[in-house]
This record gives C-alpha cells, sequence and structure tokens, in this order.
C-alpha cells in the first residue's frame, strides 16, 4: 500500500510541476499540498510496516 502512496506523490509533483509553468501557482498550489500529504502518508505507513515487521522476529 505504500508504494500507490508514493505512485500518488510523484504523479502530484508532475502535474504541480505542469500546472505551475502552464498556469501559474496560483492554481497549481493544491497538487503541492497534495504532494506534501502523500509523501507525509508514504513515510508514515513505511515506518509502521516497518514496526510491525520488527514486532513479528
Amino acid at each position: 500500500m505504500e508504494y500507490v502512496w508514493l505512485v500518488v506523490a510523484i504523479i502530484s509533483l508532475g502535474f504541480g510541476v505542469h500546472a505551475t509553468i502552464h498556469k501559474g501557482i496560483g492554481e497549481s498550489y493544491v497538487f503541492g499540498i497534495m504532494f506534501i500529504f502523500t509523501v507525509l502518508i508514504y513515510f508514515w505507513r513505511r515506518n509502521l510496516r516497518r514496526k510491525e515487521e520488527e514486532a513479528l522476529k
């Protein structure tokens, strides 16, 4: 599941860069917020998975 968040982060970054170039930062900041949010969720899920794996050992 964490890789899904990573893919969504990369896609939102791409859309954000594209929107910034063509429309300006005023209309593309939502993609930046989405990118930050999805990266945070990715690292949170990754950390959670690692803790679960350690607990099973």
